[in-house]
This record gives structure tokens, C-alpha cells and sequence, in this order.
């Protein structure tokens, strides 16, 4: 990010170049870094970041939410997220080393169109180790004062989001304003 001194010291957490989802995104879009939009994280216009970015993390745990650009995902179904956000701590774990990120690998699942009923839908969200335990929340705001919002726990390093409510109002045609994976502290 602009005017954050990185030192040889400094442990970083790097999300690889081609992450991120793939679809459609305005050109020169980057990614919003803890609400910095002029994050230097650019996001090509198929959705995956051009270059890996570097955060800096500690052994305490270190907050980031990233929010990927406006997208009409590209998936087997037609659905618009304008706000895609991850937020939790990233930790350092020195015994055995290794960076613990609150970000899924993968996310898999069946999900509406818009203009759809959300009903039915199942997401998967896929953890690197170290994540057992944490609690994983999916938020999704359909930006018409309706929302889906379900807390679970990851295990096996996943976290299973199904049944989540009784969905009273379908996708907007328009799609969803904000999908948010919270992922709680260790």
C-alpha cells in the first residue's frame, strides 16, 4: 500500500498474483486495503490481482479487510457482487512457520442468478491449516434492506454455509450490493 514502510524485519503475508474472482471488472480497478481504495493493488479486468500482494503481519495478529472490485462474477450462473469484502487477522506462527490468513482458498457452492430466490443455495468456503476453530460469518446484503446472514465454525478447514435463512426477497436483478466473508480471531 502507498507510504507503508516495509523493513527486512517484517514477516509479510502474500496473496498470489491471479487471486481473486473471476468475471468482470472495470479497468484500473485495485483492491480496497483496510479502506484504502489507492491500495496499488490492481485488479486486472478478468477480476484476479496483476501483481502478488504483501501484508505485513505479527505473531499477535494483524487485521486487514480487502474488498475486491464491483464484478459480474463469471460462473455458471449470472450474479453481480458489487462489494466483495474479507475481513479477519492474519497471524505469524512461528512453531512450525507459517502465516495463517483468514482468506478461503476456494470458495465453492450453488448460488442464484440475479433476479433469483437464494433459497437452496449452499457455499463452501475452504481454509488453509490453522483456521480450525475460528468462527466464519457470510453477510450478503442485497442492497434492498434484505439480508442473508449466517455464523459457523470452521473445521477440517472448512466452513459450510447452508440453510442459512428463509429468503423473503430474491437477488435483485440488478444483483447483490455486498458479500462479506468476518472470520473471528483465533
Amino acid at each position: 500500500m502507498p507510504d507503508t514502510n516495509i523493513t527486512p524485519a517484517d514477516t509479510l503475508a502474500i496473496i498470489p498474483i491471479n487471486t481473486g474472482f473471476l468475471g468482470a471488472v472495470p479497468a484500473g480497478s485495485q483492491l480496497i486495503v483496510n479502506g484504502t481504495a489507492n491500495s496499488g493493488a490492481f485488479v486486472n479486468t478478468n477480476g484476479l490481482l496483476a501483481q502478488s500482494v504483501g501484508l505485513p503481519v505479527t505473531e499477535a495478529g494483524t487485521d486487514y479487510t480487502l474488498e475486491f472490485p464491483d464484478a459480474d462474477l463469471n460462473t455458471n450462473r449470472v450474479l453481480t457482487v458489487h462489494h466483495t469484502i474479507f475481513s479477519g487477522k492474519f497471524y505469524l506462527q512461528l512453531n512450525p512457520l507459517r502465516i495463517i490468513s483468514p482468506v478461503p482458498v476456494d470458495l465453492v457452492g450453488r448460488i442464484p442468478n440475479n433476479g433469483q430466490n437464494a433459497a437452496g443455495s449452499v457455499v463452501t468456503a475452504l481454509f488453509g491449516p490453522g483456521n480450525n476453530g475460528r468462527s466464519a460469518r457470510l453477510f450478503i446484503d442485497y442492497g434492498n434492506g434484505f439480508a442473508l446472514d449466517k455464523t459457523v465454525t470452521i473445521a477440517n478447514n472448512r466452513a459450510v454455509f447452508a440453510n442459512i435463512q428463509h429468503d423473503n426477497s430474491n437477488v435483485p436483478v440488478t444483483g447483490v450490493e455486498t458479500l462479506a466473508f468476518i472470520i473471528g480471531d483465533l
